[in-house]
């Protein structure tokens, strides 16, 4: 992680990449939400927890994506874990009342 990735978060809010929260929290026995919620909900299954929410409300694939601005075939893979949850869509999701 480089200085340059602190300042951006700290001034500029931009979010590290999830990986190097990861290694941090790893070496300094911290939780993931020490830095944010996002990084708690990015290595906590964020897909089951988009998924139940979805069916909760009742939203098909389509309305999930044009939510989040992706596509079809990127909302399944989200909800199956298989692409990250972006810090982005995690504060559109944030917004609706998903998280």
């Amino acid at each position: 992680m480089h200085c340059s990735t602190i300042e951006d978060l700290e001034v500029h809010n931009v979010m590290p990449n999830p990986a190097n929260i990861e290694k941090l929290c790893k070496l300094f026995n911290l939780p993931y939400n020490y830095f944010h919620e996002y990084y708690k909900i990015c290595f906590n299954n964020p897909g089951e927890k988009i998924k139940a929410w979805k069916i909760k409300n009742e939203l098909t694939y389509e309305q999930l994506s044009k939510l989040l601005g992706i596509t079809h075939s990127s909302a399944t893979r989200l909800l199956n874990n298989k692409i990250n949850l972006s810090y982005n869509m995690y504060v559109e999701l944030k917004k609706i009342g998903a998280f």
